[in-house]
């Protein structure tokens, strides 16, 4: 039972409990309080010692609120310490009641050396609950199952406000952070989720569960230098998960940084992101950096039946913190491939898979082994729109090495597609295969079609594609491109009325190996394209806007009134210089 207080209230109506040594406490007891308390109530806990006395368990709707210097008053210093002592969980949300449905809000609490068989070492959310976290830290803890710091229910909501960090943690199957099933995680700028460990999904693990991932992109925000040993270093989503990472959100973001993900790792497939089993994915002033694996996808992995879509809001006041050549947001960024025995891409597309790029700079990756820069394979779709593509590095040619490589699909994944459009390849670093920018391969009875629009690609001395194996490949589309070799695209070509103006020249840009890859004023890139009016078969209409978001001009109307546009990622815009896309220098 309670000691003997006087009666408190809180600003919702209910009692407030105060817990600890020092003035007016109601008990010393985390434990007592926490089963006394009733729906509405609120428990205020002391920082003045550990509460060691772990698992402590909320059944009720309450507001459990932490780091108060004194009972009856409202001053508050550090955060309130709950530990597991490395043998038991250290928090649940749990009613015995299946049908109940909890509201609890935790707040300025370090939860530390939780442990436990089941899932959740930190935090464990029983189903069918809604449960927001604020400004708190996990740290040591550990599942020998799944969710090292928080694992979150089916049909429960996790919401993270304010200043949490969750770090050090590891759980043996999944997400070694977070782990969440069939349920809603909102992570609000100012969350860090870094140096945690999984065997699937270092960070987060997401399966069947909706994660919206808001937090900003400075120091350790975002999800950095985690680990998994099979999938996902960064984030795995699996079976219908949905992943949305917004660095635009005005309301649960800072618009002046994207959401990061860095420094993750893995061993097989996904070193930043890994979707499978029909998880979607859309990424949007998102930067994926140094993260890397020793397999497949240091940057992300788009598996089975997934999708994923990463461009900028180019409407959003976001500063790339990123080395980079465009004022995007939206950034793939010295990712590694690390084993130089092993296939290593930086972004992979497969088995049915649909993988959409835009105004995305694909900047300073490498890869050791054999593979390149981007892959699609298996009946995998794949759009990449408005983006750069230029200095990133291949290892030893005696590998099959190229920067892009488009693999057929067998008949029970269909056909693999891509298209490249208006978009830079250049100043490719390293050995390639053949001397070859584009492998296709396809072995017997696969097929691979591939198409290539409005294209600048500064790589001299090398062949765009090539044409490999017993399957079929075809080249459907070639039209508006400059490259320094344009015989390969017209070999390949299925149709030679698809091939239009495919211009043999130098293209030259700026300052390639200064990391300028805009287009000088005697580029032939520029005003290059004679666009085919909108209703006449086989139109080409270009992007609105360019990678830097300046309007490339007017699309031909039906009877073919316009405006010339550029080729590449990147509009002239004459010789004025451009601070950002607002302001004259």
């Amino acid at each position: 039972m309670l000691l003997a207080a006087p009666a408190h209230a809180d600003d919702r109506g209910g009692e407030i409990i105060w817990v600890g040594g020092v003035g007016p406490c109601d008990t010393d007891s985390l434990t007592e309080a926490l089963s006394d308390a009733g729906n509405g109530d609120e428990v205020r806990v002391l920082n003045d010692r550990t509460y060691n006395d772990a698992p402590y368990t909320i059944s009720n709707s309450i507001r459990l609120l932490g780091g108060y210097d004194e009972c009856g008053s409202d001053t508050l210093g550090n955060n309130s310490d709950l530990r597991g002592g490395f043998t038991q969980r250290v928090l649940e949300v749990f009613n015995p009641n299946p049908a109940a449905s909890l509201d609890v809000e935790i707040a300025r609490f370090d939860i530390a050396q939780g442990s436990t068989s089941g899932n959740g070492g930190g935090l464990g959310i029983d189903t069918n609950h809604t449960v927001v976290v604020s400004d708190s830290l996990f740290v040591f803890n550990a599942s020998e199952s799944d969710g090292g710091a928080i694992r979150v229910g089916a049909g429960s909501t996790l919401e993270l406000t304010g200043d949490n960090e969750i770090v050090l943690n590891s759980a043996d199957e999944n997400g070694g952070g977070i782990a969440c099933l069939d349920s809603e995680v909102i992570i609000e700028q100012g969350t860090a989720i870094h140096v945690n460990s999984a065997e699937f999904g270092g960070g987060i693990h997401a399966d069947d569960c909706k994660v919206r991932l808001y937090s900003g992109g400075t120091g350790d925000l975002g999800v950095r230098n985690n680990t998994a040993v099979e999938r996902g270093g960064g984030i795995r989503a699996i079976n219908d998960a949905e992943l949305v990472l917004d660095g635009s959100d005005a309301d649960r973001s800072d618009p002046s940084l994207p959401v990061t993900i860095s420094g993750n790792e893995t061993d097989v497939f996904g070193g930043g992101i890994s979707l499978n089993d029909g998880a979607e994915a859309a990424l949007i002033n998102t930067v994926i950096e140094n993260n890397a694996s020793q397999a497949l996808a240091a940057a992300f992995d788009v598996g089975l039946g997934s999708s994923l879509t990463m461009e900028p809001d180019m409407d959003a006041p976001c500063q790339n913190p990123a080395e980079s050549t465009s004022r995007s947001c939206s950034i793939i960024h010295g990712n590694v491939a690390e084993d130089d025995d092993r296939q290593g891409f930086i972004v992979t597309g497969g088995f049915g898979s649909t993988t959409e790029i835009r105004q995305t700079e694909i900047v300073g990756n490498s890869v050791a082994g054999h593979g390149g820069v981007v892959r699609a394979q298996n009946g995998a779709n794949m759009l990449i729109e408005n983006t750069l593509i230029a200095d990133n590095e291949t290892g030893d040619s005696n590998l099959r090495i190229n920067a892009i490589r488009v693999s057929g699909g067998p008949p029970d994944t269909g056909i693999t597609e891509v298209v490249i459009r208006f978009s830079t390849l250049a100043n490719h670093q390293g050995d390639l295969s053949d001397d070859t920018l584009i492998d296709m391969f396809s072995g017997e009875d696969r097929e691979a079609r591939l198409a290539l629009e409005g294209l600048v690609i500064d790589q001299p001395g090398k062949t765009v594609v090539v044409d490999r194996g017993d399957g079929d490949n075809a080249l459907n589309r070639a039209a508006c491109v400059v490259a320094p070799e344009i015989d390969s695209m017209e070999a390949l070509a299925t149709n030679t009325a698809l091939v239009v103006q495919l211009i043999d020249e130098d293209p030259l840009l700026v300052n390639p190996q200064a990391g300028n890859y805009r287009l000088s004023a005697q580029s032939p890139a520029v005003d290059a394209c004679a666009l085919l009016p909108i209703g006449t078969p086989n139109p080409l209409i270009p992007p609105q806007t360019d990678l830097d978001g300046f309007p490339r001009g007017i699309a031909n109307s039906e009877d073919g009134e316009g405006t010339p546009f550029d080729l590449g990622a990147f509009e002239r815009l004459g010789e004025l210089l451009f601070q950002d896309r607002f302001e004259l220098l």
